[in-house]
This record gives structure tokens, C-alpha cells and sequence, in this order.
């Protein structure tokens, strides 16, 4: 089965501000940028340049050995040393790089490596060249390297670098992921804020759930703020109708969608029931959470009306901002969705029933089924 990690990219920079170091980025930004105010040209050598790579090294690389050697003395060298191919590399963006540009990323990528190591090198080239290189650590290596950019192995020279970088640039264009973005974002940046989201941030969250088991916890999971490229805020307001009474009203019909009441079919509708109505029918009530399940985890998010994505901005907020009916509809006013409270209380009432009986939610709208919602955002 291949991997479906870019199929609904979207632009993910609410959720990585999630990660509290994201801010460190910014800063070493910052620094490169009053580096080029001051020196012009010269700015490759300027102390702030410096300070940048140390800084961003020193907070998102510092379980690395050869972070722990770094000083301002040695990275200073590199720099000195490495000046002209990062001047020559200007001129090019991860879209743009050709056969040139990859000759060149081969030589300064090992010369970087030796110093800072191959995760390192990835983001001190990204704050120098943040339009052409794209950062990636072990997590997003063994994740890509296994179907979508085969032949990267764990990074450790340039040349497999280059094919990492060659991967992204076709998968920009095979996924129209600039399309996708605003147009003031920086493409190669996005790639890497996604991939974090995806794959390193989730992975933390279950594996922390999953380190100890004795002791009765609260499920904690991360859920991004849209559902695999499908907007929580637009389109989700339902009429109020939930999903298991609906369910009864469709068997005793006998399958007659024309005879649902407005309301009913809307619900209906908003789950796709079309594809499984026969097999709704001809099982006993037992099955139906299933069914529905699988249903759910089978389609595409795009697919299902507002019903059925309230479950899920129900679970969102509960585990981002808080449990509790009060707290959903503080963040259904603040968001814009509307600020009426039967409004609110409509989408509480339909999102938070309708996921308490397919068993993937708990009565305060937290996340009672964990591997469901894994499967939901990962599919």
C-alpha cells in the first residue's frame, strides 16, 4: 500500500507553532537577516550568522554529539571556507535546482556534515537558504526513505542528500503542494514544518502514551487543525439529528431514503450512508458502529458533510483547548464559525453524541479511541 502522506498537504504552520521551540527558528531568522542588514555581501562571516546556526543547533539539535562540540570558532571556519558555494547556491529554490545546483549541494552538504552531522547540516543550510534546502531528521528519513523517496538511507553523505532533495522537488510537482499554500509562504520550509507535524510530532505523542501503562492517564494525542486537508471551520454546522436514531429511522423504513424526515436525511447524507445502506440493512444493530467506523476511516474526509466532521472538531478542541462543553463553545465563537449558542450547542450536541456512540469519544469530548483517530488523520 503506498504511502498517502502528501495526498491532502496542507499548509501547517498552526499547527507546528504547537512545538514550543518553533519560535527558535524565527529568531535565528532574525539574526541572518540583521547579519545581511549590516555586512551586505559579507554577511556568510558576520557574528550574527554565527549566532543563528548556534542558536537554532543548540535548541533543535542538541541531543546530537557533534552539536556539543560546536563554538563559535569552528562554525566560523566552516563558513569561511564554505562561502562561495552558498553564494553560487543563491540564485536557486528547491523548485529551480538543477544538475548544477546538485553538484554543488553534494560538496558543501559533506563539508557541513563533517562538522554538524547530517540532521544538523539540514537545518544550518535551511536558515541560510531557507527557499532551497529542506531540513529533515531520523524520523522523516525512515518514513520517506521507505516508498516516497527511496535511496536516502540515513543521510550520510551529500549524494544522498541530493536525492532527497531531487524526491521533494518532484513530489512538489507531482502533489501541487505550492497550489496549495499561500503564495508569501516559502515552499521548502512548509515541506519541513509538514513533515514535523506528520511524523515527528504524532510519533512523540503516541510514544509517550504508550511508555507506561501501569498507571490510569488522561489520552493525550495530537490532532492537527484540519482533517487530512478538509477544513473543521467551514461547512459544520449540522441540523440537529444524530446519527444513531437516524440509523433506526432508515431499517424501519426499509431502506426508503424518501420517507426520512429533512433533518434525517441531511445526517444521511453527511455520512456518506449511500455506500453502506445494504449493509446497514441486512446486519443487526451490534454491527452498525462498525460498519460506520470503517466507513469513515475508508473515505475521504472531503466526502463527509458536517455531521460527521463535528465528531472531530469536537475531539480537537477537547484535546488542544480544553474538555467540557463551555470550553467548545468559547472556540466555535472565537474561530468565526458562529457566534450563536444554539448554533454551537448544535454542532456540540451532534459531533459529541455521534462519536459517543461509535465509541471513539468520551462524554466530555476527548478521545476515547485512540488507533481510530490515528487511522483518521494518518490515511
Amino acid at each position: 500500500m503506498s504511502d498517502k502522506l502528501y495526498n491532502e498537504f496542507y499548509d501547517p504552520s498552526e499547527d507546528f507553532r504547537r512545538e514550543p521551540r518553533a519560535f527558535c527558528y524565527e529568531i535565528a531568522t532574525q539574526l541572518i537577516s540583521q547579519a545581511k542588514k549590516n555586512t551586505g555581501e559579507s554577511w556568510y562571516e558576520d557574528k550574527d550568522t554565527i549566532k543563528g546556526i548556534l542558536l537554532l543547533l543548540y535548541t533543535w539539535n542538541f541531543a546530537a554529539q557533534k552539536t556539543k562540540k560546536l563554538n563559535f570558532q569552528n562554525v566560523a571556519e566552516l563558513m569561511r571556507n564554505t562561502k562561495n558555494h552558498l553564494k553560487f547556491l543563491e540564485k536557486y529554490s528547491i523548485r529551480t535546482s538543477d544538475h548544477d545546483a546538485w553538484d554543488v549541494i553534494k560538496q558543501i552538504f559533506d563539508q557541513f556534515s563533517s562538522l554538524l552531522g547530517q540532521t544538523g547540516t539540514s537545518k544550518a543550510l535551511s536558515l541560510l537558504n531557507p527557499e532551497l534546502f529542506v531540513m529533515w531528521d531520523t524520523e522523516i528519513r525512515k518514513r520517506l526513505n521507505k516508498e516516497l523517496i527511496r535511496g536516502i538511507m540515513n543521510g550520510e553523505s551529500g549524494e544522498y542528500y541530493v536525492i532527497f532533495l531531487k524526491g521533494i522537488q518532484n513530489i512538489i510537482k507531482e502533489y501541487r503542494i505550492a497550489e496549495k499554500l499561500p503564495h508569501n509562504l516559502v515552499v521548502a520550509k512548509k515541506i519541513d514544518e509538514y513533515h514535523y507535524v506528520r511524523i515527528v510530532m504524532n510519533k512523540k505523542i503516541w510514544q509517550h502514551n504508550e511508555k507506561d501503562n501501569s498507571k490510569p492517564k488522561p489520552i493525550k494525542i495530537y490532532l492537527p487543525n484540519n482533517l487530512r486537508g478538509r477544513s473543521i471551520h467551514n461547512n459544520v454546522i449540522p441540523t440537529v439529528c444524530n446519527l444513531k436514531n437516524m440509523l433506526v429511522k432508515l431499517k424501519e423504513l426499509h431502506g426508503n431514503v424518501s420517507l426520512l424526515k429533512p433533518w434525517e436525511k441531511r445526517s444521511y447524507d453527511a455520512y456518506g450512508i449511500d455506500k453502506v445502506k445494504i449493509k446497514i440493512l441486512n446486519s443487526p444493530k451490534e454491527d452498525w458502529k462498525e460498519i460506520i467506523r470503517n466507513h469513515i476511516l475508508r473515505g475521504s474526509p472531503s466526502d463527509f458533510g458536517a455531521s460527521c466532521v463535528d465528531v472531530y472538531l469536537v475531539a480537537y478542541v477537547a484535546e488542544t483547548f480544553g474538555s467540557g462543553k463551555k470550553r467548545f463553545f468559547q472556540y466555535v465563537k472565537e474561530k468565526g464559525i458562529s457566534q450563536k449558542d444554539n448554533t454551537a450547542q448544535a454542532i456540540w450536541q451532534v459531533g459529541k453524541g455521534d462519536g459517543v456512540f461509535l465509541d471513539i469519544l468520551q462524554d466530555d469530548g476527548t478521545v476515547k479511541d485512540i488507533e481510530f483517530f490515528k487511522k483518521w488523520i494518518n490515511e
